[in-house]
């Protein structure tokens, strides 16, 4: 056991080696680690750390697809106190250039399909002094093998202090408004958001969670394999989404629970394969990450009976915030929930007054949960916080029960006339309409009104629909300033890897040539 005299995260895997050691903790293809072997590999990992020179408070990026040896890595890191910057595997050069450099990151470790990448930007890389690569041993070349390393180091604890305070992870925002901005999260946050989810998701430690969303990302670490590994659970790692490898794995594995982004739910929901396996094991099921149709829900409620199907909703900035329990689901359909048992939130004015029920403002938030601030960005932490609290940038309304309904985000508000408009109302509108599969609503430039409202569609296979029919359909149930004025048929709308549509990409055509600020 480490010196550490607070709970940290590194303490949480230590724990669970001394409570359950043959107790498998991660479960990836025909590969099993217990937990005895999981806290033995992350000691030897982090010993061969120290042997390239990394020390407390250092910046280590990995790139790289759910595996143990992301797990490993993520808990070593922890303790001996260095900082943990996981990279989207989607990133161009451009991107991961940006992120690694933004991060003052000098070690980058690397799955061995991304050597062409890193190689490919390596002269723009200024701060990066080591470089790892999972994968086969490069003998003489720049890169260090990551067995050979871990091979060749003892699977002894570190003799490193970690306070809570201490840095912890630097996740990137998404960043579909701009570039992305690295989020500080302390041991304090991270343990502070895994005891609520714990508590308010069902967490027990005969689970067996499946994990196809990508670790990178803030929900999959904090709504799967923190509270799992904590718990002494077992996790079960797929390198991407495929349905009907998810729906192999929950049979072959007799997995528990299974947490997916609405998308991940529908696909699901659509494969062929569905009924071919059993999938009677499953009993807990976590939706979040963007609005769920209501058909897509009804369709889950409809084939999981007997499952406990919940909703979450947070940020990289704040971890989880709210939650819909299952006896919610429809009868509260299109809230996110009440907030988590250890968490303030409060919906608020530009003043910082709570709204009275019914009226829209903007999520705000505090406590031990919430992130340290913007690495290297005193400007918009400051603009982040105010009078105490963490300003999430997502308007939303509150009921007199206290389940909050988020509207839109407060950068894809639309001010049409002096009229403010919340994309999400025209976007459930347009998902009724039979022919519509897909929607997005965003603000475009108007001569007259500033702004007009403009409907990106995806239709459904076979489907036929006018422009003029989709503006007449909205008539119906929206105000006139409401409708959108125009409408773009596409073929598929891009998301970033949570399921969000990415609005920013959408919008650009339009507004670079008046020259607004996007």
């Amino acid at each position: 056991m480490s010196i550490n005299r607070t709970l940290v995260v590194g303490d949480t895997i230590e724990k669970s080696a001394l409570r359950f050691p043959r107790k498998i903790a991660i479960i990836s293809g025909n590969s099993r680690l217990t937990y005895k072997d999981l806290d033995r590999q992350s000691n030897r990992f982090v010993n061969a750390m120290l042997g390239l020179g990394v020390k407390f408070g250092d910046k280590i990026a990995v790139l790289s697809r759910n595996c143990p040896e992301f797990v490993v890595i993520h808990y070593g890191l922890a303790k001996i106190g260095a900082v943990m910057v996981p990279l989207n595997f989607r990133y161009t050069g451009r991107e991961l250039t940006f992120v690694t450099n933004d991060s003052e990151t000098n070690t980058l470790i690397f799955q061995q399909e991304y050597i062409g990448l890193v190689e490919s930007c390596r002269q723009e890389l200024t701060n990066i002094q080591n470089y790892v690569c999972i994968g086969e041993d490069y003998g003489g070349r720049w890169v260090n093998d990551y067995y050979q390393m871990i091979d060749n180091h003892p699977d002894t604890s570190p003799n490193i202090m970690v306070k809570e305070e201490d840095e912890f992870n630097l996740l990137y925002t998404a960043g579909t408004t701009g570039f992305p901005k690295g989020a500080i999260i302390t041991h304090k946050a991270s343990i502070a958001t895994n005891l609520s989810v714990i508590i308010d998701f069902y967490f027990e430690e005969d689970d067996i969670i499946l994990i196809s969303g990508p670790l990178f990302h803030s929900g999959q670490l904090n709504l799967s394999l923190h509270p799992m590994i904590t718990m002494g659970g077992t996790a079960v790692l797929l390198s991407k989404f495929d349905p009907d490898e998810v729906l192999y794995t929950i049979e072959k594995e007799r997995v528990t629970k299974v947490g997916l982004v609405p998308t991940m739910l529908y696909n699901l929901l659509q494969s062929p394969e569905l009924t071919r396996f059993d999938l009677s094991s499953l009993k807990k099921l976590n939706y979040g990450a963007s609005p769920i149709p209501r058909n897509v829900l009804e369709m889950a409620l409809e084939y999981f009976k007997n499952i406990k199907i919940t909703q979450s909703y947070g940020s990289t900035e704040d971890g989880l915030l709210t939650v819909l329990k299952p006896y919610e689901q429809l009868r509260k359909f299109g809230c996110t929930g009440r907030p988590l048992l250890f968490v303030d939130v409060r919906v608020v004015d530009q003043e910082g007054c709570e709204v009275l029920p019914g009226e829209t403002g903007e999520i705000v938030t505090r406590g031990p949960h919430v992130m340290k601030g913007y690495f290297k960005r005193p400007r918009e932490t400051e603009e982040a916080f105010r009078d105490g609290w963490f300003h999430t940038g997502d308007m939303a309304m509150i009921d007199d029960e206290g389940f909050i309904t988020i509207m839109d985000r407060k950068l894809d508000l639309i001010i049409s006339g002096g009229e403010n408009i919340y994309p999400k109302e025209v976007e459930d509108v347009l998902y009724t309409h039979p022919a519509v599969s897909e929607a997005a609503v965003f603000g475009i430039p108007d001569e007259k009104w500033v702004e007009a409202v403009c409907a990106a569609i995806v239709l459904k296979p076979g489907m036929r629909v006018s422009e003029a029919e989709i503006i007449d359909y909205c008539t119906k149930s929206l105000a006139s300033y409401k409708k959108p004025k125009v409408i773009t048929f596409v073929n598929s709308l891009r998301k970033n890897e949570v399921g969000k549509v990415m609005k920013r990409q959408l919008k650009d055509p339009y507004w670079k040539e008046v020259g607004r600020k996007i």
